[in-house]
């Protein structure tokens, strides 16, 4: 089955593959090994050549010299003692028909005898040319000569054709390269045998390593070929298990790293963890646990959770131990991991341990389960074999360790809040409770006070107007004083009284009104105690200013409270101004809204005192007199109100220049069509 999918993974590969095979390494060898038969065969070819036309080429110059000397011999004695040419001819005659002769020719004087040729290449010879081709035909001319006093008589040329040498070179050079046409031929046989043994496991083992490449490691490497190929295919086989086993590893802590961070309690999370322990046997696990410490649990004890095997249905989750002369208290104590490969060394006065090696643990490990340098428990790891020492099941427990460390710390803090949060809770309701009875407080003693300041006042107004007798100038001036400070009072207690209220009423009735009328009404209620300090008030309203959506009878509360401050805080002789405008800014938070200004020119506010003027019952320093005024009501009783509406309010002032309170309204959704309606009104009035 392996061959197969091995065959067809050959038979069908990739793009980069096909190019590979095309012109891979057995191709590159094999055409590097035939380049050096060629080129050996090539070299030996032309060296035997060329020593082979050197030996004949020799040969027929000796043999021409040789013919050469008895040719000249022969005719000097006949041409200079014969009287004929007959005989010198039957010389040439039988010197053209030895093999290889082609033809002879004497030149004597003015005697010209040649055989085997014509006349004008007899002549050419005479002059002294060459009218044959050298590569043809091999030219030896003797000089005819006898001994002196005599001297040379004339000059004999033979001919000899090299047709022979060069057919015996075609013959050597035919039968050398078929030689070695045979001698590749079997050689390339060898070699392609040789190279397909070594590049066809190659090939295997580069397609496996692509696949692995991949991540596809499901195939094993099996290549035994008991050389460095085999070699090679082992080391590959190991790195792909190695891969393997390492992504199951990152995969199965991940997936518990996952659990443990979504798991909302601890009988959850153990819970989790026992169920993917038991779907993953690569590792073989015998018994896992938490031993935790602290939270309930008695000082000298330990609760052990059992995550795998998980305990059955109905079972308790957990074991009880004493803590003392245990591995876990040393690991605790330590907060360093512990690892023993032998049960048999366990101590006999280690409850755990004697319970663990009861149910079969050969060796185990314990690691401390430790956050921010607070030990909450210990992982307990327990095998039925050596796995303990392993240094992958150790890496295993550390970080399986450290996410459980990271679970029980989130755990406690969530069940910490929650309780935290309840415990808030309770006390939230308590302090409502005072607050509706503080408030209530309030509104009964400012009812209870109010009714015996009615009596005062009209008492104290009826003396002044001399109805109950005639007063002296001292016994007047303190009737006056005792009426500004009955005045002042009753001031405080209705405060008191509409603050009460308000804390009562969080809810308001917002309608469509036009804002100047309004403002008019505030500035006339205002305007008696302005006059008694000599302070102007002056308004100044933006021309076409839309209407509001707002609760109009708080909206009067909140800007007769600032413009009262405004003149309470004011030197006699200054201004106070009322400015209703749009703002001169956009931004989102005053998107669809006017603003209101209070201005006055009094003493100013700190910074300091700026962080705190809307705080309940907070009392500032004021006034050209530096006195304490008011209780701390009021502003937050103009910050509650514009609120209630989704604005805001805040406070621009420089110490010695003054304050300007501002705070925004909405804009009416109707107010583009009362815009309208009053237009028409005007129109139809004029």
């Amino acid at each position: 089955m392996a061959e197969e999918k091995t065959r067809q993974n050959e038979a069908a590969p990739s793009p980069a593959g096909k190019r590979r095979r095309i012109f891979g390494m057995g191709a590159k060898f094999t055409l590097l090994i035939l380049g050096v038969l060629a080129f050996i065969t090539l070299f030996s070819i032309r060296h035997s050549t060329r020593k082979m036309r050197e030996a004949v080429s020799l040969g027929m110059e000796e043999m021409a010299a040789a013919m050469g000397r008895v040719l000249g011999l022969a005719s000097a004695y006949q041409g200079f003692f014969g009287i004929d040419d007959r005989q010198l001819i039957q010389y040439l005659e039988s010197a053209v028909g030895q093999p290889d002769v082609v033809f002879a020719a004497i030149f004597m004087d003015d005697r010209v005898i040649y055989r085997g040729m014509g006349r004008q290449e007899a002549e050419a010879l005479k002059r002294g040319e060459n009218p044959f081709d050298p590569e043809l035909i091999f030219l030896e001319r003797q000089d005819i000569e006898l001994d002196s006093p005599i001297g040379k008589l004339g000059e004999i040329v033979v001919g000899i054709s090299r047709e022979r040498l060069n057919r015996e070179q075609t013959r050597i050079i035919r039968g050398q390269v078929l030689a070695a046409s045979g001698l590749g031929a079997a050689s390339l046989i060898v070699l392609w045998t040789i190279v397909f043994s070594i590049t066809r496991p190659l090939r295997r083992l580069a397609l496996q390593a692509e696949k692995i490449g991949r991540g596809d490691l499901d195939d094993p490497v099996d290549l035994k070929t008991g050389d460095e190929v085999g070699l090679l295919a082992e080391s590959v086989e190991k790195m792909r298990r190695d891969i393997s086993r390492n992504i199951g590893k990152l995969t199965f802590l991940g997936e518990l790293a996952h659990i443990l961070n979504s798991a909302g309690t601890l009988e959850e999370a153990f819970t989790q963890v026992g169920r993917k322990l038991h779907n993953h046997p690569i590792w073989r696990w015998h018994r896992v646990g938490v031993c935790l410490v602290g939270r309930g649990i008695p000082e000298s004890r330990f609760h052990y959770y059992r995550i795998y095997p998980p305990p059955a249905k109905g079972d308790r989750p957990w074991e009880d131990f004493g803590l003392p002369e245990t591995a876990v208290n040393e690991t605790l104590i330590r907060k360093r991991p512990v690892t023993r490969p032998d049960a048999s060394r366990f101590p006999p006065a280690d409850s755990f341990s004697q319970k663990m090696k009861e149910v079969g643990v050969v060796s185990d490990l314990f690691r401390p389960l430790t956050v921010k340098s607070a030990c909450q428990g210990v992982l307990y790891m327990g095998f039925a074999g050596d796995e303990a020492a392993s240094e992958e099941v150790q890496d295993i427990a550390q970080n399986l360790a450290d996410d459980l460390a990271g679970t029980v710390e989130r755990v406690y803090l969530v069940e910490d809040l929650r309780l935290n949060l309840k415990q808030l809770k309770r006390v939230h309701q308590d302090l409502r409770s005072l607050d509706g009875l503080k408030t209530e407080f309030i509104s009964s003693v400012s009812h209870e006070l109010r009714s015996p300041l009615v009596s005062l006042s009209g008492y104290l107004d009826l003396m002044l107007e001399e109805k109950l007798g005639g007063l002296n100038s001292e016994q007047k001036k303190g009737l006056e004083v005792s009426v500004k400070s009955l005045d002042r009072l009753t001031e405080l207690i209705d405060k008191m009284l509409t603050f009460s209220s308000q804390q009562k009423e969080e809810k308001i009735e917002p309608t469509d009104f036009d804002l100047q009328p309004t403002l008019e009404h505030c500035l006339a209620i205002v305007k008696a105690s302005a006059l008694k300090k000599q302070i102007e008030l002056r308004m100044s309203l933006e021309e076409g200013l839309p209407a509001v959506w707002a609760d109009e009878g708080r909206i009067i509360q909140v800007v007769i409270n600032l413009l009262d401050n405004a003149v309470k805080f004011s030197p006699e002789g200054s201004r106070v101004e009322l400015i209703a405008r749009r703002p001169l800014q956009k931004t989102p938070d005053n998107e669809g809204k006017l603003e209101v200004l209070v201005r006055d020119r009094g003493a100013g506010i700190s910074e300091e005192d700026r962080k705190h003027i809307f705080t309940k019952f907070w009392q500032g320093k004021g006034g050209p007199d530096g006195g304490y005024r008011g209780i701390g009501l009021g502003l937050a009783m103009v910050k509650r109100i514009i609120e209630l509406h989704g604005c805001r309010i805040e406070v621009q002032s420089t110490k010695g220049k003054g304050s300007t309170f501002i705070f925004t309204l909405p804009i009416s959704p109707r107010a583009p069509e009362m815009a309208e309606k009053a237009r028409e009104k005007g129109d139809e009035e004029s």
